[in-house]
Formats: structure tokens, C-alpha cells, sequence
């Protein structure tokens, strides 16, 4: 998973997904304003602080998307080169649930 931040506390999250046997980019969105206004604020946020050490330690971790449709989109560098990646927009931070690997299971 790759972890990508917006902003103070992280909005956007980009992650790897495979279709049709290929591996694209997602970028999963989820506005401020929801984690704001969620009742799971707190644990969410604490939660994005464990992926942010999880990810600088080098760990596994495994994001699920639910109720999140990605639609393909492809994106150019600035040196012109493209690539493909998968944008999804959450409408919950309910819909983001991520899966930290034991330690041993690496």
C-alpha cells in the first residue's frame, strides 16, 4: 500500500489493486469534511496514524474499499509520460478498513 497525505491529517490515499491480472495505482479519496463530521473521527484518525508507521517501518498492510467504485483514469507527468490509475471517492471512512500484518508474517 502506498500511503500519499493531502493535507494535516491525510485525505487521500492511494493503494495497489490488481484488474484483469494487471496492477494499477487506486487514489481513494475521502474528504475532510467527513472525517470531521464522522462518529468514528477519533478512531479513524488513530488508525491513519498507524498506517503512516506501519508504512515507514517497511510493514504489510492491506486496504479494503467498500462501497467505493474506482473508475479508470490516466494521468501524465510533467515530463509527458502516462500512466493508468483507479480514482475512488468514499463517502464514509466507514468504507476504509485496513488489515495490519503480524509482525511474523511478513
Amino acid at each position: 500500500i502506498y500511503f500519499f497525505r493531502k493535507n494535516r491529517r491525510g485525505d487521500n490515499y492511494p493503494d495497489t489493486g490488481g484488474v484483469n491480472k494487471k496492477r494499477y495505482r487506486i487514489w481513494a479519496y475521502v474528504p475532510q469534511k467527513r472525517i470531521d463530521e464522522s462518529r468514528r473521527r477519533k478512531a479513524f484518525l488513530t488508525e491513519i496514524d498507524e498506517l503512516e508507521k506501519a508504512i515507514k517501518a517497511g510493514e504489510q498492510v492491506h486496504a479494503f474499499f467498500v462501497g467505493a467504485y474506482p473508475l479508470r483514469s490516466t494521468v501524465e507527468n510533467r515530463d509527458g509520460s502516462q500512466f493508468e490509475v483507479y480514482r475512488a471517492e468514499l463517502s464514509s471512512i466507514d468504507h476504509l478498513s485496513l488489515v495490519f500484518a503480524e509482525p511474523n508474517q511478513r
